[in-house]
């Protein structure tokens, strides 16, 4: 994904021309075909309900191949973008060229919804989490996610003990 110009975040709709809800061909036409596609099944937290697919899109950043764009049932919920991309803004700030701890405390400070797990933060208020599962010390990844995306990955781990909310209440 060839970042041009300013990647501007608005909060649960999307990041520049990519939005949430948009389709595999949708994206293709903004940011081209991707290198590699990921398929696997999303199991439901309630039995009752049928799985759901999930792919994922893997495009070349920086000289390496990232999981970029995820689909579930066929539509973005997920855009993620890793440590070496430039001009990705929320209100003005970019987020890239900010130090990993001053970026968590300007958003912990900006966010009545904060919850920490053992490899990041989520920020509800912004649909956002950092994330750095290879090393918490390293310069996080940065994701986007659809209104109502996240909601059960963060109640398993409220569930199994993994993280605490820094500020706010999920409800």
């Amino acid at each position: 994904m060839a970042l041009i110009g300013e990647w501007v975040i608005d909060p649960y709709v999307g990041v520049g021309p990519l939005r949430f809800g948009m389709n595999a061909t949708e994206v293709a036409a903004i940011m081209g075909p991707p290198e590699q596609i990921l398929e696997r099944t999303e199991p439901r937290e309630d039995e009752r309900e049928q799985s759901r697919p999930v792919l994922n899109e893997y495009r070349k950043l920086g000289g390496t191949i990232e999981p970029v764009i995820e689909y579930v049932a066929g539509r973005v919920t997920l855009i993620d973008f890793p440590k070496n991309t430039r001009n990705l803004l929320l209100d003005g700030e970019d987020l890239f060229k900010t130090k990993r701890q001053a970026l968590i405390d300007h958003l912990i400070a900006r966010s009545d919804n904060v919850f920490e797990t053992f490899e990041g933060f989520i920020f509800l208020d912004f649909g956002l989490s950092l994330c750095s599962a290879e090393n918490f010390r390293s310069e996080p990844n940065i994701g986007l996610f659809a209104r109502g995306t996240s909601d059960a990955n963060i109640r398993f781990m409220l569930a199994e003990d993994l993280g605490e909310f820094v500020k706010g209440e999920f409800v």
